[in-house]
């Protein structure tokens, strides 16, 4: 993730552990209120329409208010200026709760609007913010190609 990943506070890559037993899901937790980190993507070959993360849900209280706001940004080669610079970014919230008594991964996909369609050749940015006080887990991220 080394040049992906630019800037973290308070995330980390842990292994999921359930009573006392190691499952096989590694995933990068938030570990405290306000916890972040940012993704950059230089270069985006063949553009991004859309943007899916796979996140955890679980129960309990430390997942209690559990919530992660990502935003998402885009500026062309050679400049520092977003393309929503005057806009909103393009946003989403990701709930970390549920009531089933077990942790299970959900899939959340977001088309991004046509306006905010990353073009070829320009940089991603993703920024993940800790909505709640407690814990949030992430276990993957990845784009579809627009159809240019």
């Amino acid at each position: 993730m080394d040049g992906v990943i630019v800037r973290t506070d308070r995330w980390s890559t842990e292994m999921f552990v359930e009573d006392g037993r190691r499952a096989e899901e590694l995933g990068y937790v938030a570990n405290g209120a306000g916890a972040s980190f940012r993704m950059r993507l230089d270069g985006v070959i063949n553009g991004v329409r859309t943007i899916n993360v796979i996140y955890m849900k679980s129960y309990g209280k430390k997942w209690e208010g559990s919530k992660i706001r990502t935003s998402v940004r885009s500026y062309p080669p050679g400049s520092q200026d977003y393309h929503t610079q005057d806009e909103e970014p393009v946003a989403f919230e990701l709930e970390g709760i549920h009531n089933p008594r077990t942790s299970v991964p959900y899939e959340f996909m977001m088309e991004l609007p046509e306006k905010n369609v990353v073009p070829n050749g320009d940089t991603l940015i993703l920024d993940f913010n800790l909505m709640g006080r407690h814990i949030s887990r992430l276990l993957a991220c990845y784009f579809v190609i627009t159809d240019s």
